[in-house]
């Protein structure tokens, strides 16, 4: 039980209390059923009910009374004389639906002929499911590769959709792409320092110190090392990418379909 200083402030107290009791007895509840009701003891409600010991519900307990009672808080908090809730926040409380959107369809036909369309289940249930948004959330995820800058990051995008293009999707794998960049990076293409050959690839522009020195065993270049580091930074991601790009696509076909399903209804 709390004393809510704030409200008996501004609010009498005994209002509330006669207000409770009030729209209880309408409702037909017992003092104990509104107890059962909002996980409260029989005494709490007695409480409340009592003008003469100002003990007042919480503020989370006076919603869970205006929730079972069916009545606005202003009602029972003395602000007006009806306890009907206003037809636009009850339509919002037990739906969901933002009042600005319920007063929109209110004010224009053709707005609620259009939401009324793509709420329905029938209508929007194959792009608004679990499936759908479970396959967003899978790769919708960090789909860069920042640590890869320049000419090589540039070179391993195409080499990427050179891949995807020419392999079939049963085997689609790090190991098939592997081999694919091993065709396409041979090490004559790359250059562990600047070179006027503008076939080569200057590959410490194109990632960090630490990185660069890793490709390194005993002081010399490891190429295996440096084809194997670009396997596992960028086949997941740039797959990722695919990804997104397939459900984008997927899910603009399925919105215009749907919209000329609208306009033909």
């Amino acid at each position: 039980m709390y004393v809510l200083k704030d409200i008996g402030n501004h609010y009498d107290i005994s209002m509330i209390s006669i207000r409770i009791r009030e729209r209880r007895t309408q409702k037909g509840y017992t003092q104990q059923e509104l107890a059962d009701k909002i996980g409260v003891q029989r005494q709490a409600i007695i409480n409340w009910e009592n003008t003469k010991k100002n003990i007042l519900p919480s503020v989370e307990s006076l919603a869970d009374i205006c929730e079972q009672l069916d009545c606005s808080m202003d009602y029972l908090l003395g602000s007006v004389d009806s306890p009907e809730i206003e037809p636009i926040s009850k339509a919002s409380h037990y739906s969901g639906i933002k009042p600005e959107i319920i007063r929109a369809g209110i004010d224009n036909p053709d707005y609620l002929d259009c939401i009324n369309f793509f709420m329905h289940p029938d209508n929007c249930s194959d792009i608004f499911n679990s499936v759908t948004l479970n396959t967003w959330r899978k790769f919708w995820i960090d789909s860069s590769i920042d640590e890869i800058n320049g000419e090589l990051k540039n070179t391993l995008i195409k080499c990427y959709d050179e891949y995807i293009a020419i392999t079939p999707i049963d085997s689609v794998n790090k190991q098939t792409y592997r081999c694919f960049l091993e065709s396409k990076l041979p090490r004559e293409r790359i250059t562990l320092k600047t070179d006027k050959d503008n076939s080569k690839i200057y590959i410490k522009k194109c990632v960090t110190l630490l990185t660069f020195h890793s490709f390194f065993t005993d002081g010399n270049f490891n190429y295996t090392s440096f084809i194997t580091y670009l396997v596992e930074h960028t086949f997941d991601t740039l797959s990722h990418n695919m990804m997104i790009e397939i459900q984008k696509n997927k899910l603009a076909n399925k919105f215009v379909d749907l919209f000329i399903k609208y306009l033909e209804s």
